[in-house]
């Protein structure tokens, strides 16, 4: 069995080397690597080109349409496995990952939900998916994975058209839901052998396009939410993933108070019951219940600043 790692590049010279690296070190060989520069204009494409010297079978090519996405879209055409490693420049696996997650594969499969360790400056902590939550529920709540810790089925790939190009955030998630919307089966894995490097990114961080993350992981929040009321799946299940969206929906209010008036009243009709959940107290609820969504955030952020200070 092949397995075909597929890494997007765009003005990464920092880390593409050490990604490489330790892409070609798996312990489990019968492997393809394939970066596809992104329009880099710094020193990428140079170190590629230089790592090709060592890793003679390393595949380079490009891609002008920018975004990750586009990349990873065009790494899928060119490549020969049958599962997929997308593999962010930044990241990077542990020697065993692949050799592990291909001991797992079963044709029935569309994708494993893989551990990682996610590393900042400061801390390390790990990510081990929750086997038993219901999957929709984990979709919702951003427990099923990531793009570098999971491993995909190339044929659930092509089948659903890949990577959605116009996407700016949400890519996976919104990947995943367009494949478990076919049906399809997953296979959880709980050993973290995938490092997501937390780099600190001045232009993710910019309130314009927090918001803007914000309001598209809503409206995916929101499809799922309207494709499971469809579907067969418990109430509990439901509420669960309706106060994912609640809870979206009340982290927009932090950074524009507003929208996340207008968010609720669309979503929500401006009537919703909450429950307690890793981002809701109970203490908000007796508050929300009281005076309603609008003055109670009001109230609650307006606590915390003078806390800050």
């Amino acid at each position: 069995m092949l397995i075909s790692i597929i890494i997007p590049c765009h003005n990464v010279d920092d880390y593409i080397v050490e990604c490489v690296v330790s892409a070609f070190n798996q312990t489990f060989k019968n492997i393809e690597v394939i970066c596809i520069d992104n329009n880099s204009s710094d020193q990428t494409l140079a170190k590629l080109e230089k790592l090709r010297t060592t890793y003679p079978f390393l595949v380079i090519d490009r891609e002008f349409k920018p975004g990750a996405s586009a990349a990873r879209n065009k790494g899928l055409t060119l490549a020969k496995g049958g599962w997929i490693q997308f593999l962010d420049a930044d990241d990077l696996l542990l020697p065993s990952k692949i050799e592990h997650q291909v001991s797992l594969i079963d044709d029935s499969f569309s994708f494993i939900v893989g551990a990682c360790i996610y590393k900042s400056k400061y801390s390390e902590n790990k990510f081990i998916p929750n086997k038993n939550a219901n999957i929709w529920e984990n979709l919702a709540k951003v427990h099923l994975g990531n793009t570098c810790c999971n491993l995909f089925s190339k044929k659930w790939l092509i089948e659903v058209s890949g990577w959605n190009e116009e996407l700016k955030s949400s890519q996976e998630y919104d990947l995943m839901f367009r494949i478990l919307k076919k049906n399809c089966r997953v296979r959880y894995d709980n050993e973290a052998l995938t490092i997501i490097n937390q780099v600190e990114n001045s232009i993710t961080r910019k309130p314009e396009n927090i918001v803007n993350n914000i309001v598209r992981r809503a409206k995916l929040l929101n499809q799922i939410l309207e494709f499971t009321k469809k579907s067969s799946i418990s109430s509990s299940s439901i509420k669960e993933i309706e106060q994912a969206l609640f809870d979206v929906v009340r982290e927009m209010y932090l950074y524009d108070s507003n929208e996340s008036i207008k968010m609720y009243q669309g979503f929500f009709n401006g009537k919703y019951n909450p429950i307690i959940s890793s981002a809701t107290s109970k203490k908000y609820i007796y508050i929300h219940r009281i005076i309603g969504f609008k003055f109670s955030n009001l109230i609650i952020n307006k606590t915390k600043r003078l806390i800050k200070h």
